[in-house]
C-alpha cells in the first residue's frame, strides 16, 4: 500500500485541495460580484439623479417662461383665464419651488443650487413687474377688482399711471413684459439656468469617471478570478481523464481478458487494481462464493434464490422491472398427481418463462412455485409488451402437452423509480402478486417509489 501511495496522487487529497481552493475563490468571486453590483447601482444612481436634478431644474425655466407666457397673454387679451393660469402656477403647481427643494434634498448647498436659487430670485423679481402690469392691464380692460385674484388686488398704482387712459394703462402695461429691464431679468434666470445645468454635469461627469475607474478595477480583477476558476475545473477534468477514467477503460479491458492490471493512475485506482490482481491470482485456488451450484436451481437451470438475491444486489433496480410469477394452485396438482408430474409442471413452467423473455433479462426460481423476472433497463412504457408476455406464458401452460397437466400462473409486476431500494421493489412487487392472485391468471401492475 505504501508503494502505491509513493508511485500514485491521492486523488482524495488532490480533489479536495482543488476543492477547497475554489471554494475560496467562489467566496471572494461572490462578494467581488457584490460589490461590482454595488459600484454599477452607484454609477446608476449618479444618472439617475442627474436626470432628476436636470428634470428639476429645467422645471424652473419651463415655469418661468410658462408665467411669462400667460402674463403676456392677459395682458394682450384682457382674457381673466390667463391670469387664473398665471396664479395657478404661483400658488398650487409651484414648479420653480419643487425644483430648488429637489436639489437642496439631494445635494446640498452647492454652487449648482445657488445658481438655482439665484435664478429663483430673478424669477421673483419679475413677478413685482408682472404683478404691477396686471393691475395696469386689468385697470384699462376696465375688470372690477373684486373678480382680481388678491395678489393683484393689493397692488396700488402710481398716482402718475392713475391719471392715464384706459388705453394707455393696456399699453403701458404691456410695455413693462417686452421692455429691456423684464427681458434682462430673463436673460439672467437663464444664465443661472445654464450655469446650475453645467454644474450638475461636470459634477456627475466627475462622478461617473470615479465610478468607472472602481468598477473597470473590480470587473478586472473577476475576471483573474473566472480564469483561475475555469483553469481548475480544467485541471480537474484533466485529472479525472489521466488518473481515474483512462486507468479503468485499460482496467476494464484487462479484466474482460482476464489478466492482471498494471498499477497505474491516482493512488485509489493503483490500490483497486493491486486489490484486484491479488484476488485474481487466489481465484485460482479458492473460489467458495457464488459459484455455479449455489446460485443455480438444479432442476430447471434458473437462478435459484442465493442467485436471485446476489442479482438484485447489483442491477440497478431503479431502471428495472421486477416481476413475480406464482403458479396458481399448483399445490393441487401436486397433491393429485403426484411430485414427479408436479416436476414437470415446474420445468414446463420454467422453460416458458424463459422463452417468452429477453436474453439479457434474468430469470430465477424460487421457494416452490414461486418465479422471479428481472427486466433491466425497462419502463411503465413496456406495461402492454409485459402483459401480452405473461397472457403469451399462460396461454402454453394452458395445454395439454406430453401428459401435463393445466395450469395458469398470476404475476405481480413492480416498476422501479429513482431512488428505489431493493427492498422497497420487493415488497411492491409482492403486493403486487397478491393483487393479481386474487382472480386466476391475474396481472396487477405497481411502481415502487424512491
Amino acid at each position: 500500500m505504501e508503494d502505491a501511495r509513493r508511485n500514485g496522487v491521492s486523488l482524495g487529497k488532490l480533489n479536495l485541495y482543488m476543492l477547497i481552493i475554489a471554494v475560496i475563490i467562489g467566496i471572494i468571486l461572490v462578494f467581488s460580484m457584490q460589490k461590482t453590483q454595488k459600484l454599477y447601482n452607484e454609477t446608476n444612481t449618479v444618472t439617475q439623479n442627474l436626470v432628476s436634478w436636470e428634470t428639476s431644474s429645467y422645471g424652473m425655466q419651463i415655469a418661468s417662461d410658462y408665467l411669462t407666457n400667460e402674463i403676456r397673454n392677459f395682458a394682450i387679451t384682457g382674457e381673466m383665464e390667463h391670469l387664473n393660469n398665471y396664479f395657478e402656477e404661483v400658488n398650487v403647481t409651484k414648479r420653480r419651488e419643487a425644483a430648488l427643494d429637489v436639489l437642496e434634498e439631494q445635494q446640498g448647498k452647492t454652487v449648482a443650487y445657488q445658481n438655482l436659487a439665484d435664478a429663483m430670485e430673478g424669477s421673483l423679481e419679475l413677478m413685482d413687474i408682472e404683478y404691477y402690469s396686471a393691475r395696469l392691464v386689468a385697470e384699462g380692460y376696465g375688470i372690477k377688482g373684486s373678480d382680481l385674484p388678491l395678489e393683484i388686488q393689493q397692488i396700488s398704482l402710481t398716482d402718475q399711471d392713475k391719471k392715464l387712459t384706459k388705453q394707455e394703462m393696456k399699453e403701458k402695461g404691456i410695455s413693462l413684459l417686452y421692455d429691456d429691464t423684464y427681458n434682462n431679468k430673463k436673460e439672467s434666470i437663464s444664465k443661472h439656468m445654464n450655469k446650475c445645468i453645467s454644474d450638475l454635469n461636470e459634477s456627475m461627469v466627475e462622478q461617473q469617471k470615479e465610478s468607472a475607474a472602481k468598477l473597470k478595477k473590480q470587473v478586472f480583477g473577476e475576471h483573474i478570478l473566472i480564469i483561475i476558476l475555469i483553469v481548475i475545473m480544467i485541471g480537474i477534468v484533466v485529472l479525472t481523464f489521466l488518473l481515474i477514467i483512462k486507468p479503468l477503460k485499460r482496467s476494464v479491458e484487462l479484466i474482460r481478458d482476464e489478466k492482471e492490471i498494471p498499477l497505474k493512475g491516482a493512488y485509489e485506482v493503483q490500490f483497486l487494481a493491486k486489490t484486484y490482481n491479488l484476488m485474481y491470482n487466489t481465484a485460482h485456488i479458492s473460489n467458495d462464493h457464488m459459484t455455479y451450484e449455489s446460485t443455480h436451481d438444479k432442476m430447471t437451470g434458473l437462478y435459484n434464490t442465493h442467485g436471485y438475491e446476489f442479482l438484485t444486489l447489483n442491477i440497478d433496480m431503479e431502471t428495472a422491472t421486477l416481476i413475480l410469477l406464482d403458479l396458481d394452485n399448483f399445490s393441487q396438482v401436486d397433491h393429485t398427481f403426484g411430485k414427479e408430474i408436479g416436476n414437470r409442471v415446474l420445468i414446463k413452467a420454467a422453460d416458458t418463462i424463459l422463452k417468452n423473455f429477453r436474453a439479457q433479462d434474468y430469470i430465477c426460481k424460487l421457494d416452490n412455485d414461486e418465479y422471479a423476472v428481472i427486466m433491466i433497463h425497462t419502463s411503465e412504457r413496456q406495461k402492454e409488451l409485459i402483459a401480452n408476455k405473461i397472457n403469451a406464458i399462460n396461454e402454453k401452460l394452458r395445454s395439454h402437452e406430453d401428459d401435463i397437466p393445466s395450469i395458469t400462473l398470476s404475476a405481480g409486476i413492480a416498476f422501479g423509480a429513482k431512488g428505489t431500494g431493493v427492498r422497497n421493489i420487493n415488497n411492491v412487487a409482492k403486493e403486487a402478486l397478491e393483487e393479481a392472485k386474487k382472480k386466476s391468471a391475474g396481472i396487477c401492475f405497481m411502481t415502487a417509489k424512491g
